[in-house]
């Protein structure tokens, strides 16, 4: 089983302008809501292509049953630690010229025991997984080093996905990942270097691996 954590899923709202006037009043041409989260895409991923698939993570009271229900329709096993407040909504703009504006919320408090909640859950899912994801931000009241956290209570024999940036990468890397996927700008900003070809890249993810 792959096991996959969404800390702070979120309601990606796609919205398509002719054009992008700031300042000013824009019409919407078309608009699209998805249920998502990057782990939670993984797991519907992992379903899609005819593996076993289990996800978790914090829901939140608003808006939690359409994500339940977008998973029960994928085939998705799931059980999430629920908290009081919305799901955070991320805007996407795109305008005529395929530019993208995005604008990300930062998910709503959740309090510590719920934190505690999460962490123990994940301990005993993980051990009937092969692999377990974890990827996204984190929402608002928990700490950079909650991916740390949740990678020491993971058997030693279940190969870590971590996908996720700055400090909470950091982190997790101290606990020992089998694996990381950072674009250049979080590869740059973790290593505090500029790479501007791609044998630099390689030394910056030679980096990673040492730490």
């Amino acid at each position: 089983m792959i096991l996959t954590i969404c800390p702070n899923p979120s309601i990606d709202c796609t919205i398509e302008l002719d054009s992008l006037n700031v300042g000013k009043l824009n019409r919407i041409d078309n608009k699209v809501e998805t249920y998502s989260g990057k782990a939670l895409n993984v797991a519907i991923g992992v379903s899609r292509l005819g593996g076993d698939s289990f996800t978790t993570g914090f829901m939140f009271e608003d808006g939690g049953k359409q994500f339940e229900d977008r998973l029960k329709s994928e085939g998705v096993g799931y059980k999430f630690i629920y908290n009081k407040g919305s799901v955070r909504v991320n805007y996407k703009i795109i305008d005529n010229k395929a530019m993208l504006t995005e604008i990300n919320d930062k998910g709503e408090f959740v309090p510590e025991d719920k934190q505690e909640e999460l962490i123990e859950l994940v301990s005993e899912y993980a051990k009937n997984a092969s692999i377990v994801v974890m990827s996204g931000s984190l929402p608002q009241g928990v700490s950079d080093d909650f991916y740390y956290k949740l990678c020491k209570k993971i058997p030693k024999e279940v190969k870590i996905i971590v996908d996720c940036e700055g400090e909470k990468l950091r982190k997790a890397l101290s606990a020992g990942v089998y694996l990381v996927k950072p674009n250049l700008g979080e590869l740059e900003a973790i290593t505090g270097k500029q790479y501007t070809n791609k044998n630099q890249m390689l030394e910056g993810a030679k980096k990673l691996i040492s730490m």
